[in-house]
C-alpha cells in the first residue's frame, strides 16, 4: 500500500478499500486500473471541516500538493488527480456530516463501461491538449492513468472558485449515475432539442453516451446520433402520435408557449418516463421580484396548465410548471433560468454585441461598467439539468449564475477581445440613454439600469442550485465560443420568429456619440 494511503486509512474510522487496492506497480510507476474500481463509487467532499483538513495535511506531508484537493461538488465519473492518486468522485447537493472520503453503494459511471475511453464531467478541470489516447501520464509524469480522464489537473492549475476555471469539455461515452441504481446509459426524450437550450441539452446527453430521442416539428435538423420523432404538439393529441409508444428515464421540455402543450405531453408520458425536467423561468415570480428572492417566493397569480397560447410569458411558464407537477409530482424538476447566453442563441442578445463590436469604431456602452450581471450559459444549464435528473432531484431551482458572476464591462471587453476588433467602448450614463429613448434590454441587450427590473433579473438567490452542483463558466469562454459559432454561420445568428430583433439602431447610436458632452 502506498504510505499516504495507509495514513489516510488510519485517519478514517474504517480503512478505505480505495487505499487497499488503488495502486499496482508497473515499471516502477503507479498504475490506476479503472476496472478495479468498478465495484465502488466515491465521494471526495472538501466541505467537511476538520476531517478534510486532516487529509490535506497527510497528503501535504506525503509531497502531494494540497491545493489540488481544493474543489467543489464534482459530478459523476469525474476523476480528481492527486499527484499519484486518482479518486473517482460523486455529486452531492450539499455538505453532510458523513461525507469525506468513503465508498458508496453501486459503481462509478463509465468506469466499467468506458474503460479505455476518455471521459469526464461538466465540472472537472480541463487539461490542455488532453485527448482520449491511452495511456496518459498524470502530473509531472509520475503516473499512468489507464482509462483516460479529461478531469486531470496539473498541480499548478487548481480551481479555487467555481467561476474562476473553465469546465471540462472533452467528454467520452459517460453513462449516468441513475437514481434507480442501474448503470446503463440513460434514455432521454428531448421535446424540441434542435435549437439553443434544447440543442445544448441534446448535445450534452449525446456527449455522455446517453440514448437520446428528439421529438420536434422537423423545422431544423436534429443532432447526429439522436433518434428522431416528428410531430406538432400545438395540434393536440394527434400531434403527439409519435410518442404513443416508448419508455424513457428522463424527459426534458423547454416549451415556452401554451401550457396546455406541456400538459398534454406530460400526461401522455407520465406512466412511461421516470423523470420530467421543465426549463422554466424566473419570470414566474410575482413582480416586482426583490433582490435575493429564493425559490419559495411569491409566484404570479392566474396561471393554469390548461391555458392556451394567448397568455403572457410569465403565466405561460408558470402554467407549464403546473402541468409538469400535475403529471409527474415529485418526479418533476423545474429549472427557473433567467438570461441565457452562449453558442446557438436565437434571441440575438450576445450575437448583437459581438456583431457590433466586430464592426469597430466607437460603441455606445451602457454604464456603469461595474454593474453585475446574472445569467447562465446554455451548456452549463444543460449539464446541470442532466446531472440533476440523473440524481433524481425535483422541485424548483433558480438556475443562473451568482449575482455579479461578471459585469457589463467584463462582458463587453470580452466581446472586443473575442472579435479582435478596434472597437472603443464609450461608457454612457443610464440617464443619458433613457433620455434619448433607448430601451434597456432590447435596444442595448442584457443591460438594465438600477431598479426593480434589474433586481429581478440580476439579483436572484441561487444558493440552492449551486449547492446542487450548478457551475458557471467564465464569461470570456461563453463570449469566445459564441463568436466562433457565429463566424461558422457567416456572422448571422438565427432568430426566433416569436421574438423581436434586438439591438440599437445605427442612427440612434450615431446621435448619442455626436451629442455634446458624449464620452
Amino acid at each position: 500500500m502506498v504510505p499516504w494511503c495507509q495514513d489516510v486509512a488510519r485517519a478514517r474510522t474504517a480503512a478505505s478499500p480505495f487505499c487497499q487496492r488503488l495502486f499496482t506497480r508497473e515499471a516502477g510507476r503507479p498504475v490506476v486500473d479503472l476496472g478495479d474500481l468498478a465495484d465502488d463509487r466515491w465521494m471526495v467532499d472538501p466541505s467537511v471541516d476538520g476531517e478534510w483538513d486532516g487529509v490535506r495535511r497527510v497528503l501535504g506531508a506525503a509531497g502531494i500538493d494540497p491545493p489540488v484537493l481544493h474543489g467543489d461538488y464534482l459530478t459523476a465519473a469525474s476523476l480528481v488527480v492527486l499527484g499519484e492518486a486518482v479518486a473517482p468522485c460523486r455529486p452531492t447537493s450539499g455538505p453532510r456530516d458523513d461525507m469525506a472520503i468513503r465508498p458508496l453503494r453501486g459503481h462509478p459511471p463509465a468506469v466499467a463501461a468506458a474503460a479505455g475511453l476518455a471521459f469526464g464531467n461538466g465540472h472537472g478541470r480541463r487539461v490542455r491538449g488532453a485527448g482520449s489516447g491511452l495511456p496518459r501520464r498524470g502530473p509531472a509524469g509520475r503516473g499512468i492513468i489507464t482509462g483516460g480522464c479529461c478531469a486531470t489537473a496539473a498541480l499548478s492549475r487548481t480551481r479555487r472558485e467555481p467561476e474562476s476555471s473553465p469546465f471540462c469539455r472533452e467528454r467520452g461515452p459517460v453513462p449516468a449515475v441513475r437514481s434507480d441504481g442501474h448503470d446503463h446509459p440513460m434514455k432521454v426524450l428531448m421535446l424540441g432539442g434542435t435549437e439553443f437550450v434544447g440543442r445544448a441539452v441534446t448535445d450534452a446527453a449525446l456527449g455522455r453516451g446517453w440514448e437520446v430521442t428528439v421529438f420536434h416539428r422537423g423545422r431544423h435538423a436534429a443532432p447526429a446520433g439522436a433518434r428522431t420523432l416528428t410531430g406538432d404538439r400545438t395540434t393536440g393529441e394527434k400531434g403527439l402520435a409519435a410518442l404513443a409508444d416508448g419508455t424513457w428515464d428522463l424527459v426534458v421540455d423547454t416549451w415556452s408557449g401554451a401550457p396546455s402543450a406541456v400538459r398534454d405531453a406530460a400526461r401522455l408520458l407520465a406512466g412511461r418516463a421516470g423523470h420530467f425536467s421543465y426549463v422554466s423561468s424566473r419570470s414566474v415570480y410575482a413582480y416586482p421580484t426583490p433582490a435575493g428572492l429564493p425559490e419559495d417566493g411569491p409566484l404570479v397569480a392566474g396561471a393554469s396548465p390548461d391555458a392556451g397560447d394567448d397568455v403572457p410569458y410569465a403565466l405561460a411558464k408558470r402554467g407549464g410548471e403546473l402541468a409538469a407537477l400535475d403529471a409527474f409530482g415529485d418526479r418533476a424538476l423545474l429549472a427557473r433560468a433567467g438570461l441565457i447566453l452562449g453558442p446557438g442563441e436565437n434571441i440575438g442578445r450576445l450575437p448583437w454585441w459581438l456583431s457590433r463590436t466586430a464592426r469597430g469604431g466607437p460603441v455606445v456602452a451602457p454604464g456603469p461598467p461595474d454593474a453585475g450581471l446574472q445569467y447562465i450559459d446554455a451548456r452549463d444549464l444543460a449539464d446541470w439539468l442532466l446531472d440533476a435528473a440523473a440524481r433524481g432531484l425535483s422541485g424548483a431551482y433558480n438556475t443562473v449564475s451568482r449575482p455579479g458572476h461578471t459585469t457589463m464591462g467584463e462582458l463587453l471587453d470580452a466581446c472586443v477581445r473575442a472579435t479582435g476588433s478596434r472597437a472603443r467602448l464609450r461608457w454612457t450614463d443610464p440617464e443619458v440613454l433613457l433620455a434619448a429613448g433607448v430601451e434597456p434590454w432590447t435596444d442595448l441587450p442584457v443591460w438594465l439600469p438600477a431598479g426593480e427590473l434589474y433586481d429581478t433579473l440580476h439579483q436572484g438567490d441561487v444558493a440552492k442550485a449551486h449547492a446542487a452542483g450548478l457551475r458557471c463558466r467564465p464569461v470570456g469562454e461563453t463570449v469566445a465560443d459564441t463568436w466562433a459559432w457565429l463566424c461558422e454561420r457567416g456572422g448571422v445568428a438565427p432568430q426566433r420568429p416569436d421574438r423581436p430583433a434586438v439591438g440599437l439602431d445605427a442612427r440612434t447610436e450615431a446621435k448619442l456619440l455626436a451629442a455634446p458632452g458624449s464620452p
